[in-house]
């Protein structure tokens, strides 16, 4: 369900960032795709054992963020090159990484659903292996959901950039946002 929610808010986030009408346009942000399997074992409960995997991915993996607060500081770091789009660098990447992240928790805000996407990583603006923390801490997207510490930990590092300023994602947070002060803004800003 976590690469499933993640596809669907990239998708979105996209079209969000698509309205900004940047220029140059910003690369799109995606995920490998990801495969289920069910395997048997009589050794587990039920007799299964289940198996995600994604395609192995090439190039240059960075970590751009975790849910423990973690954040990518691209300073002295070489530019990448990515076949897709050879003149965006490393710090491009990262911002639009912290801003996804960002969006994905005010977004889901609007619309009742609060949760936030970290643990970015990746080549450029090909994501694997995402985190959802969700406001609802008994959720079905995993261990490492931390709940509202997920996105404590994320707000106290996160500093807004040019893209989250162009998504006029708010800058603060205070843990106490309610759906009503960002209803407004799925409606104003992202269509």
């Amino acid at each position: 369900l976590t690469w499933k929610k993640c596809t669907e808010l990239s998708i979105e986030f996209n079209r969000a960032v698509k309205g900004t009408r940047s220029s140059p346009p910003l690369p799109a942000v995606s995920f490998l795709p990801m495969s289920m399997f069910r395997i048997r074992d009589n050794l587990v409960s039920g007799g299964f054992r289940y198996l995600s995997a994604e395609p192995f991915m090439q190039g240059k993996f960075t970590k751009f963020n975790g849910n423990n607060g973690y954040i990518f500081n691209p300073r002295n770091q070489p530019a990448l090159s990515c076949e897709k789009d050879g003149r965006k660098s490393i710090a491009l990447y990262n911002d639009l990484a912290q801003a996804f992240s960002h969006w994905t928790y005010q977004y889901t805000l609007a619309c009742r659903e609060h949760v936030l996407v970290c643990d970015i990583q990746g080549d450029g603006c090909t994501y694997t292996d995402p985190t959802i923390c969700s406001g609802k801490r008994e959720s079905c997207y995993g261990k490492s959901n931390m709940g509202v510490k997920g996105f404590e930990n994320f707000f106290r590092t996160h500093k807004c950039n040019d893209i989250c300023r162009k998504l006029k994602l708010n800058a603060t947070f205070t843990g106490r946002e309610s759906v009503s002060t960002h209803r407004h803004l799925v409606a104003d800003r992202f269509g």
